[in-house]
């Protein structure tokens, strides 16, 4: 224990050093390191003075690495020139690229500057960048950077310039200009691995639809970037988040995968592992080596070392050890959130579960053999106990930062934390077997979308309960964790048997795991026979952000996309929502006209969808060069051209008289029913259209440009009479209050993507249903 409590002061030293930067000069912590000596050699004899020597040790030399590692503003070349206009830098982008939800973020080592009106000259620092989303970039290229620095924001609930200050970061530049110098110029090293992640991702995207392949990135590689803001929202609603974060169970599962491959190629234990670790090592590098991920593998790597040395494995030491690592290498890491989390949740793991482990089994003991509540306790201790020893510990933190609670979360994580390891292992296999030849993982990662399917369904149906506003006071906090400490301190004892129930997998677990595979080809099946036709027609609204899609099933199973609006990431997870995971083609898709909200989301659709034939206007170039590197095969279509399907269904689309450059509006009919998309016509196209007097009567009608009243005039849904209307809304982009009144005035009710999500509508040609994926 003398390791825990000499790391517990070391937090205390380096949080004193954070708190007095002024002393960076100071002698204090050389002083409190020279007495800690002096005291220890007095009474070395003396248990409790020499633990007391020891901690006051760590206090001093945490105070020094505290000091020595504080970075200062001033030393940054372009702090200087923050908010005062352009200027032109050259560096290489230090990290991978990370793609946004629009924008391309990079992290740029500053090596020359050239201020507006003068000339190039070396310069030192990092610099945060953001450029467009398809820019072309990789880690290693030297690139110049041309675009305004600004001092980062600081938020009513967050401090980005604290949090960017922590990690040498002082400018951050929005909108830049990006032009690459040359490439190859970072550290080889890392930029084999940096390209092993991206064709491992691609291999993850390849195989399987979203959301699913975004949270398997997520869980595997570390890599969040593809989960879309719905999803993320969900997670968050339910405090799942950490599901999708690299824990020290996806590390201990990792181990264990390593350890069975390895034991195959020798029985040298002592050489498995050592190659076990140094797998840990090239993954914990490959995912990016965050303060979290480094603290699951440095206590990955103690259990391990210690279990082959026959050593006794203590957790709390790991942990303290695991966190001495990642604070001595990056003191500032001591005030990242996840860091945080992750540490505190592994705390409460090791100090609560065996607590209620063994409370659990002395109540079970009274209605089932003493081994029979032994074994239901081991496996309540693996979902349920975990999931609330962590909650226990994280949630004051958790509440302050969201601001409201869920109660159901817990109900949640207990739900879904048994079944987080298949994913694990069928993720791991996907992505080795992946990057390796994609279609070799094909079948783990059908495997894996079960477990990530039940998750996501389970994680939303939470997500759609009230979350309870709750107001956390900093004195409020601290008490709860007085509180916490005191009991924690009384119910703590020597820990026992950490490896008993891995002990009771190896030996129990052979045939269930048979089983469980068996169960999964078998929910395979099922899951494809459920995906058959059943004869109605469907029409999903996509909630795509304040563009527009939506996406057909007609009546014999043919999928038909129409424009994909401009958020790749929320369009493809509405579409694997929707669609069969091992559906990856389109029967048709049809782009109504060339404007960024239709197609922005187009070339990252087209990565994922083969389209067989793309109906579409004459469109601007680049959209076209889109569809011809993907091998589209492209039909132009006007105003007047109808599709009819062998099932019934027809599409018609229509453009105002006159107006042969206008969206194409998109009626689809099945009998009696009809379903009317439009996209954004102007005022006079649609005061063109209504004096045509075309026939658009429809059971379903999409308001115009979000439902503004000006694109919106007295006799269009007036003269539809639809059962239903349904609009794109997002943020200040909603309906306006005359559009509610009218429909409110005629009677008819309104679905929105902010209210509702994705909206689906279906019809069997002469009675219509209408449901939202949220109800409000």
């Amino acid at each position: 224990m003398t390791l825990v409590f000499m790391v517990g002061a070391w937090l205390i030293g380096l949080y004193l050093a954070a708190l007095t930067p002024e002393l960076n000069y100071s002698p204090l912590g050389w002083i409190s390191a020279g007495m800690a000596v002096i005291l220890f050699l007095i009474y070395r004899r003396d248990r409790a003075f020499r633990r007391a020597a020891l901690c006051l040790f760590s206090v001093g030399v945490a105070l020094n690495r505290g000091w020595s590692m504080q970075t200062q503003a001033h030393e940054s070349a372009l702090t200087g020139y923050n908010d005062r206009g352009q200027v032109s830098l050259i560096g290489v982008i230090a990290e991978a690229p990370e793609a946004r939800e629009r924008d391309l973020r990079l992290r740029i080592q500053i090596e020359q500057i050239q201020p507006e009106g003068e000339d190039l000259r070396a310069a030192e620092g990092m610099v945060l960048v953001y450029t467009d989303l398809h820019t072309a970039l990789s880690y290693g290229d030297r690139v110049r950077v041309t675009g305004s620095p600004q001092t980062p924001p600081v938020f009513d609930t967050f401090s980005f310039r604290d949090h960017l200050a922590r990690t040498g970061i002082f400018s951050v530049i929005y909108r830049a200009l990006v032009e690459v110098q040359e490439h190859d110029a970072g550290d080889p090293f890392r930029s084999i691995l940096y390209k092993l992640r991206d064709r491992a991702s691609g291999a993850v995207q390849t195989l399987l639809a979203e959301p699913y392949s975004g949270l398997l990135t997520g869980i595997t590689l570390g890599d969040e970037t593809h989960i879309a803001p719905t999803t993320r929202e969900a997670f968050n609603r339910t405090n799942t988040s950490h599901l999708i974060a690299i824990s020290g169970s996806n590390m201990a599962i990792l181990a264990g995968i390593l350890g069975a491959v390895f034991t195959r190629l020798t029985r040298r234990k002592f050489l498995v592992a050592l190659l076990t670790l140094f797998g840990l090592i090239l993954y914990t590098l490959l995912v990016g080596a965050s303060p979290s991920v480094v603290r699951a593998a440095v206590m990955s790597g103690f259990t391990l070392s210690a279990s082959r040395l026959r050593r006794n494995v203590d957790g709390l030491t790991a942990l303290a050890a695991s966190v001495w690592v990642i604070t001595y290498l990056n003191p500032n890491d001591l005030f990242d959130l996840g860091f945080q989390l992750s540490a505190l949740a592994t705390l409460a793991l090791l100090a609560y579960t065996p607590v209620m482990t063994r409370a659990a089994e002395s109540l079970l003991g009274r209605l089932f053999s003493g081994a029979s509540a032994r074994q239901i306790s081991l496996i309540l201790a693996e979902t349920f106990f975990a999931t609330l020893a962590a909650n226990l510990t994280i949630l004051p933190l958790i509440l302050n930062l969201s601001g409201a609670f869920s109660p159901i979360s817990i109900v949640v994580n207990a739900l879904v934390a048994p079944i987080q390891a298949w994913i694990m292992i069928f993720g791991v296999i996907t992505v080795c077997l992946g990057i390796i030849w994609a279609p070799l993982g094909q079948i783990p990662a059908w495997l894996a979308a079960l477990p990530l399917s039940y998750s996501v369904t389970v994680i939303h149906w939470g997500a759609a309960f009230p979350l309870t506003p709750i107001t956390l006071e900093a004195e409020s906090i601290l008490i709860y964790y007085l509180i916490l400490a005191v009991l924690t301190a009384i119910l703590s004892k020597p820990p026992k048997g950490r490896i008993r129930l891995w002990r009771w997998i190896e030996q129990k677990a052979a045939v269930p795991a048979l089983g469980l595979v068996g169960i999964g080809t078998a929910l395979l099946i099922w899951f494809m026979v459920g995906a058959r036709p059943d004869g109605r027609l469907y029409l999903w609204f996509l909630d795509v952000g304040r563009g527009s899609a939506a996406l057909i099933r007609t009546p014999e199973g043919a999928h038909i996309l129409i424009d994909t609006g401009d958020s790749p990431n929320r369009l493809l997870t509405a579409l694997g929502e929707i669609m069969p995971f091992y559906q990856r083609e389109l029967d048709l898709l049809i782009l109504t006209s060339d404007t960024p909200l239709q197609t922005d989301a187009l070339p990252r659709l087209l990565t994922r969808y083969s389209p067989h034939m793309v109906a579409a206007p004459l469109l601007d170039p680049e959209v076209d060069s889109v569809l011809e590197r993907a091998g589209a095969v492209i039909t132009r279509v006007k105003g007047g051209y109808t599709l009819k399907i062998s099932d019934g269904t027809r599409i018609e689309l229509i453009q105002p008289p006159g107006y042969e450059s206008a969206p194409l509006l998109t009626r689809v009919v099945l009998g009696q029913a009809a379903f009317i998309l439009n996209p954004y016509w102007t005022q006079t196209e649609m005061r063109a259209f209504l004096e045509s007097g075309q026939n658009f009567e429809a059971a379903a009608l999409q308001l115009v440009g979000n439902g503004r009243g000006t694109l919106n005039p007295s006799g269009w849904f007036e003269g539809a009479t639809p059962q239903v209307v349904f609009a794109a809304a997002e943020g200040s982009d909603t309906p306006d209050l005359s559009i509610l009144d009218r429909l409110s005035a005629a009677r008819i009710p309104i679905y929105r993507t902010d209210h509702h999500g994705t909206i689906e509508l279906s019809t069997n040609g002469s009675r219509m249903w209408v449901r939202g994926q949220r109800q409000e």
